[in-house]
């Protein structure tokens, strides 16, 4: 690139992640076509969305990231792929939560039959329950 960008550590003070290069508004609109057609050649997702990105704001301070494509599309895979993964686990807590409870109602248990209304009550679904028919004791 014409302009000289300032360089930094992927990571900025606290832990945040941040682009390496930064430029001022300035020299990104000078440098603008130069600046996409670098960003464009990525051919494949970064990491982080911070490893190829350029940060661009007034006198150097910040403001906007321009990043590849690429690594955009990359991030927004990542989202997608770790909230499924956060849906299957959160199923997985609610299975074994509910394999604790009906092995504590079993050891606690008379052997007497359980209305389903009463079971779906303990579970926290009183709601759904509500229009159930009570099961004589």
């Amino acid at each position: 690139m014409a302009t000289s960008p300032d360089k930094r550590s992927s990571r900025a003070s606290g832990g945040r992640s941040a682009p390496a290069r930064r430029l001022g508004t300035s020299e990104a609109r000078a440098a603008f076509s130069e600046l996409v057609g670098d960003l464009a050649s990525h051919t494949e997702a970064a990491p982080s969305l911070a490893d190829n990105a350029v940060e661009v704001g007034p006198h150097r301070t910040g403001g906007v990231w321009l990043v590849p494509e690429v690594d955009a599309q990359g991030a927004l895979d990542r989202i997608e792929t770790l909230q499924a993964q956060i849906d299957e686990l959160e199923d997985e807590v609610e299975n074994v939560a509910l394999g604790l409870w009906i092995a504590e109602r079993l050891e606690h248990s008379d052997g007497k039959r359980i209305p389903a209304s009463q079971v779906i009550r303990e579970l926290g679904f009183g709601d759904l329950a509500k229009d159930l028919p009570e099961w004589p004791e």
